[in-house]
């Protein structure tokens, strides 16, 4: 699975909207010169789909769901959504329904922060969701990891998320946000989830 924020020309305008793809890997892996792929381009008046992101697989026990897409919206919510491809007959793919999930408030980051050391500008992505999203399935306990830059006081700070599945919905279990004590901005984040659950991440500190 793969995201694309498409544009009309090489020099970024007009934004059309963002693409969702799904791959045959099981074809493409086999060297099968027919394999076949599915997209579709999503947008809305808000242009949310310009920070989606794709939920990638931690271990060896994969969901029942298929290609799972994350991205934030509104400064309270991020938004799931299910594609679920038909590589056979590629126009019965389905792109399920978007679902709203409530998270504390945040608000977008500066377009940029000074890079340490030099003071060159490095952009933060705003508020698009980082790679990667990883889902794990601990024994029947399924979760998702996820992360994205917000701002703290007019700096970048790195937002992160630990989604349970839960009766076939995906409600936040816990959440938090690194903020910048120090008066340095942190961004870029990078999250993943271990086998016995144990969380840890990585970011950019500037």
């Amino acid at each position: 699975y793969a995201t694309t924020n498409d544009f009309g020309t090489p020099n970024g305008s007009p934004y059309l909207g963002s693409s969702v793809w799904a791959f045959d890997r099981t074809a493409m892996l086999a060297g099968n010169a027919t394999a076949t792929m599915v997209r579709f381009r999503q947008n809305n008046g808000a242009n949310d789909f310009y920070y989606s992101g794709t939920v990638g697989l931690e271990g060896t026990t994969t969901s029942s769901q298929n290609g799972l897409f994350i991205y934030p919206s509104g400064g309270g919510n991020i938004n799931i959504f299910e594609l679920t491809p038909n590589f056979a007959n590629p126009p019965a793919s389905i792109i399920g329904a978007v679902t709203a999930i409530p998270v504390a408030a945040y608000a977008a980051p500066p377009g940029s922060v000074a890079q340490q050391g030099s003071g060159t500008q490095i952009e933060t992505l705003q508020q698009r969701m980082m790679f990667k999203m990883n889902y794990r399935n601990r024994s029947g306990t399924e979760s998702i990891v996820a992360t994205h830059t917000v701002g703290v006081s007019g700096l970048a700070a790195v937002r992160w998320y630990e989604l349970r599945r839960v009766a076939g919905g995906w409600p936040f279990c816990q959440q938090g946000t690194l903020a910048n004590p120090d008066g340095n901005s942190r961004l870029l984040g990078s999250f993943s989830m271990a086998a016995n659950g144990r969380l840890a991440f990585s970011y950019a500190l500037s």
